[in-house]
């Protein structure tokens, strides 16, 4: 019986601007809404493995998700059902779309998770199907040798595997054989292995994840399963970087446009990783010891950064204390909490401006005057 490891499904961790400062190539690969330029890739091998076979390769390690792939569990139980109905029926699916790396051992595959989950599951046990021989609901465990056999061997699936492809020419063929295909501005953000910007929001992203959807409301849905972490990450790089607040306001999950421009602006930009890496640690410090229990506003992040930036030298602790008498005490009993007020959600269509955080910085300013 196949059992199938979903570890061996996971992402690559490999980060490819790890040093203290990044510095970015200049490339030849056209952006991505440069649809006219023409760009050469090598012509890819095919295969008709079968599908007991094709898990193998992830059961070895040999295949895993590329790193920039869209989160694999976002299709609802009938997808994820169909899919394997039509194994079985003889209805051609997708191919499957890999790259094979320098080693000439690990495949990432580009194009395909949603449907390589969905006969990972299936072998697992974790969903039923009908059977063709008895047309009954049936899980893998239970299907009879002749139908085990006809899934396991008798239907072939379809590979086309790239040799030598640059990070370049894998970004620009996952955008291409997503083309029409909903991603959402985090993934957006991800998908980009080519620009320093957005591998270290990626990088930071799933680094603290949990953090930010504990400590701030409204800003992850979902437990982060269509990594809207990554598009936060972009705007408080984005900030820090500039060295002032340029953004307060995170684009919502629908907004892949805006993302994928926002990355490109930065495609040949210098980054310096090392700074901005404290710095966000710094920001994400003082979210983590928060002296109140209830979640902050979205708009405190952006505010945070603003301090961060005006008084370089005043720690998390100063920041938390300034946020607790902002929250905690009464507007009649501390005029600068009634000032902060007047900046909050209830009172401006959209505090997180930055016109709105700039004020919230003077008043922070004020408090640290007179505490």
């Amino acid at each position: 019986m196949l059992h199938v490891n979903f570890e061996n499904l996971s992402r690559e961790k490999t980060t490819h601007f790890s040093s203290k400062k990044t510095t970015t190539t200049t490339t030849t690969m056209s952006s991505i809404f440069d649809t006219m330029q023409h760009v050469d890739f090598p012509v890819p091998e095919k295969g008709t493995p079968p599908t007991s076979g094709y898990l193998k390769n992830f059961l070895d390690g040999s295949w895993r998700l590329h790193v920039i792939q869209r989160n694999d569990t976002t299709w609802n139980p009938d997808e994820y059902r169909k899919t394997i109905q039509s194994i079985f029926s003889n209805i051609l699916i997708s191919p499957f779309v890999g790259s094979l790396q320098a080693d000439g051992v690990t495949t990432l595959l580009l194009d395909g998770g949603h449907r390589t989950l969905a006969m990972q599951r299936f072998v697992n046990n974790d969903f039923q199907v009908c059977a063709p021989s008895t047309n009954q609901l049936c899980f893998y465990k239970d299907l009879s040798v002749a139908d085990r056999k006809m899934f396991d061997d008798r239907r072939p699936l379809h590979t086309f595997i790239y040799s030598n492809l640059t990070k370049d020419q894998e970004e620009l063929m996952f955008f291409r054989l997503n083309i029409g295909l909903p991603l959402s501005a985090g993934e957006a953000v991800r998908a980009y292995q080519t620009i320093p910007m957005c591998v270290l929001a990626s990088k930071l992203s799933q680094r603290f994840d949990s953090l930010i959807q504990a400590s701030i409301g409204r800003a992850i849905y979902n437990d982060n399963v269509r990594h809207d972490a990554a598009s936060w990450m972009l705007l408080i790089l984005q900030n820090f970087h500039e060295g002032k607040v340029i953004i307060g306001q995170n684009p919502g999950p629908s907004k892949q446009l805006e993302n994928l421009r926002r990355c490109e602006n930065y495609r040949h930009v210098t980054i310096d990783e090392q700074k901005l890496t404290s710095q966000v640690t710094k920001l994400m410090s003082v979210l983590r010891d928060r002296k109140i229990k209830k979640k902050f506003p979205s708009y405190v992040i952006p505010t945070v950064q603003g301090i961060m930036m005006l008084y370089p030298t005043v720690d998390a602790n100063t920041i938390g204390s300034f946020l607790y008498d902002m929250f905690e005490l009464l507007a009649t009993d501390n005029p600068l909490t009634h000032e902060w007020m007047t900046h909050d959600r209830k009172n401006q269509s959209n505090p997180a401006e930055p016109p709105h955080c700039e004020k919230r910085v003077k008043i922070f300013g004020k408090w640290l005057t007179v505490r």
